[in-house]
Formats: structure tokens, C-alpha cells, sequence
């Protein structure tokens, strides 16, 4: 009827309208005054993970993302070279949603001796950490005052690690694109600019070992298909099993080259070193 198609051409309308996007704020300036453009943009660790930056730290289940995460955050809070990658030296907050609190002191006793050992130092600094395995339904909102307020206290913190992204998305669908990509948009804005943003995340997909020269794209794909994440993420670090260890695979939109460095897990920390890498 005339009053149906009145209707519909009425909504048509308003449908349009809510997708124009506002232009008000937009304007042209020079590359200078761009309002990001003085932001430090430098590798954290080298050729592996950037300042400013959010990155993801992925792998199936049982290939000892944790420890990697844990290693990572501690070469990086002591300026150690990390899996034979040379790190800037800044502080490091860590936010541990699964490991209960007994198992995070045993683990970070066991970290601080391999260090100590492979990297031969006698003085070891601990990063900080929030333990929310009490806790797993703390919003992150509240997370992210509390990194605020951190960083106000020390402008040194340069890397912010979530461990892990299933506890980020439990109150959102995982599997609408545009829920996800704010989430991830959240915590990359709310750990604030200079700070590199880690998230250990996992994958139910693997990279085929028959897979020698693999791409940024492919590896993406692998990790995550054609997800958020796969469009969000900015630096990738992939870890592989294999029959005698496993395989660190590093991609990105900044990293020159897809390239893997192959490691051996300690058998008592299951912290990871480098095959034929001498760090220290």
C-alpha cells in the first residue's frame, strides 16, 4: 500500500542518515601537527615487538605460552635479550587472569633463577603483576584505571602484558567483528601511548609444519583465520610445536621478515632458550 511504502522509504532514510559519519573534528594540517605523529614508535624488542603498538603472543594449547609471556616481560624489565633479541630496558606490568596466585610465586622463583643462570646476572628485577584468578570477572575498565594509575606513577612502564584474551571477552560476542575489534581498540587505548600492549592468546589452528616459507598473511590466517585479531594485530609471535622442541615464528606489519627461531624448553622452569643463540 501507498502508507507501507511511505514507511519504508521513511526508514530507508533514517538507515542512511545514522551512516554518515560526522565530519566536524576532521580537518587537513601538515604531517607535523598530526596529534600522534611524536609518539615513539621504536622496536621494544628488536625486530619483534614495537613500542605503541598491539601485538599478540599466540599458540595452541600446551606449548607453554605463559612462560614465553613471562620470559618476555622479564628480559624486557631487565634489559636482556630476549630468545637472542636485543630489548630496550623498561618496567613492565602483567596481568595474569588463570594462574592462581601459589603457582604465579613458584613460577616467578623459577624465572628468576633461569635468568640468573642462562643470562649469568646476579641482580634481578621483578615486574609487576595483578592476579585476578580470584577474580576473573573484573571489568576491564577497572583494569585499565589501574594501569593509568601506575603510569602516572612511573613513566618508565613501556610494555603491558593481558594474559590472557578469553578472560577480555567474556562479556561481549567473541564472534561479532565489530565487539571484538572495540575490545581489542579498549585495551590497546586504555594502556595509553609509548607502551607496547601484549596479548596471550589462544589459537585452536596451526601452521602446517610442511609450511617452510611462510608469510605475515599466512601465519595471520593460521593463528586466526579472518578474525578481528587478524586485522587489529600489528606484530605476531607464533609458537609452534615440533618434534624435538618448538619453533618461535615472528610477522608483522613492521618485522622485515617472517623469520623462526627454533628453542628448547628447560625441562624443570620450562622457560625457553634459543638453539645456538649464546645470550648474557
Amino acid at each position: 500500500s501507498g502508507e507501507e511504502l511511505k514507511d519504508y522509504l521513511k526508514q530507508k532514510e533514517l538507515d542512511k542518515n545514522k551512516s554518515i559519519i560526522c565530519t566536524s573534528n576532521i580537518k587537513f594540517c601538515y604531517p607535523e601537527e598530526l596529534p600522534n605523529a611524536h609518539i615513539q614508535n621504536e622496536w621494544l624488542i628488536d625486530n619483534m615487538l614495537k613500542q605503541n603498538v598491539f601485538s599478540e603472543l599466540v599458540a595452541v594449547q600446551k606449548c607453554g605460552k605463559t612462560q614465553m609471556a613471562m620470559e618476555l616481560a622479564a628480559c624486557v624489565q631487565n634489559g636482556l635479550p630476549f630468545l637472542g633479541h636485543n630489548t630496550i630496558k623498561k618496567d613492565v606490568l602483567y596481568i595474569d587472569w588463570e594462574t592462581d596466585e601459589c603457582e604465579i610465586l613458584d613460577r616467578s622463583k623459577k624465572l628468576e633463577n633461569f635468568i640468573k643462570k642462562n643470562y649469568k646476572v646476579d641482580d634481578y628485577e621483578q615486574y609487576k603483576l595483578i592476579s585476578l584468578s580470584c577474580e576473573p570477572n573484573t571489568k576491564l575498565e577497572y583494569i585499565l584505571e589501574a594501569i593509568r594509575v601506575e603510569r602516572e606513577k612511573n613513566e618508565n612502564i613501556g610494555l603491558v602484558v593481558f594474559d590472557n584474551f578469553y578472560s577480555l571477552a567474556l562479556d561481549i560476542d567473541a564472534n561479532a567483528l565489530n565487539e571484538v575489534v572495540a575490545r581489542l581498540k579498549e585495551i590497546k587505548n586504555g594502556c595509553g601511548p609509548n607502551v607496547a600492549t601484549l596479548l596471550v592468546n589462544h589459537t585452536n589452528k596451526e601452521q602446517s609444519r610442511s609450511s617452510t616459507n611462510p608469510t605475515f598473511s599466512s601465519i595471520m590466517t593460521s593463528a586466526f583465520g579472518s578474525n578481528a585479531h587478524g586485522m587489529f594485530t600489528n606484530e605476531l609471535i607464533y609458537i609452534r610445536k615440533m618434534e624435538d622442541g618448538v619453533e618461535v615464528w615472528v610477522a608483522g606489519r613492521h618485522v622485515s621478515d617472517v623469520y623462526s627461531i627454533p628453542c628448547v624448553q628447560d625441562k624443570e622452569s620450562f622457560f625457553f632458550s634459543p638453539v645456538d643463540v649464546v645470550v648474557g
